[in-house]
């Protein structure tokens, strides 16, 4: 009899691996919009920063990945746009691949991105998510991550699923705040060694 864990990853994607780098020595106030989805943007205030939040456009890839590669450096790993990294690489596309892609800017300045596909008709994964680094700890992530949910459940998306790393522990957090549960750990040589499930409900998320 398969397991819950098993029956909860089912269909989720099998990572490919990432190359790990080697690290030289020595080292609220909401206004929104929506229309349907794709058209949609959200703009407020935290701490005298003015935030927005929308969806990805062509123009946010360049932007998008170069962020992701920072990002993971700073867990000494190197991004991979053809393989475990492709949500992020093809951020943007017109034809839509991502089924949930958003980024966000503070005071004009792209800050983050986030990129989820589907694995099935009721199934999706959140298989790319970044914060910069200089705008981390004021809520943006959690911001992200709840608009995105909203529209996956607008999508009928019954199971959220994600693969990351131990390491990332901020990250890890967030999602366990958000209500993701851990149901596998993976080998660390497929880029990933973690893996979370999250079952949505119709009720909101808190954004605080």
């Amino acid at each position: 009899m398969q397991s819950l864990a098993g029956k909860l990853l089912r269909g989720a994607s099998t990572p490919i691996g990432r190359l790990r780098r080697s690290r030289p020595a020595g080292d609220g106030s909401w206004a929104a919009a929506a229309d349907g989805i794709g058209s949609w943007s959200q703009r407020f205030i935290i701490r005298s920063m003015s935030i927005t939040i929308r969806p990805a456009q062509h123009q946010d890839r360049a932007p998008a990945r170069e962020l992701a590669r920072c990002v993971l450096l700073e867990f000494d790993l190197e991004a991979d746009f053809d393989g475990i990294d492709c949500a992020i690489g093809r951020l943007g596309d017109p034809q839509r691949l991502n089924l949930i892609e958003c980024v966000c800017e503070v005071d004009g300045q792209f800050a983050g991105c986030l990129a989820i596909h589907a694995l099935d008709a009721s199934s999706a994964k959140l298989a790319g998510f970044y914060i910069d680094s200089r705008f981390r700890g004021h809520g943006l992530g959690r911001a992200m991550l709840v608009d995105a949910l909203t529209q996956a459940r607008r999508l009928s998306i019954e199971f959220l699923h994600l693969q990351t790393m131990k390491s990332m522990t901020a990250a890890v957090h967030l999602y366990q705040t958000l209500g993701w549960q851990h149901v596998a750990d993976l080998d660390p040589a497929s880029g990933v060694d973690t893996a979370f499930v999250l079952k949505l409900s119709h009720q909101g998320d808190k954004l605080l």
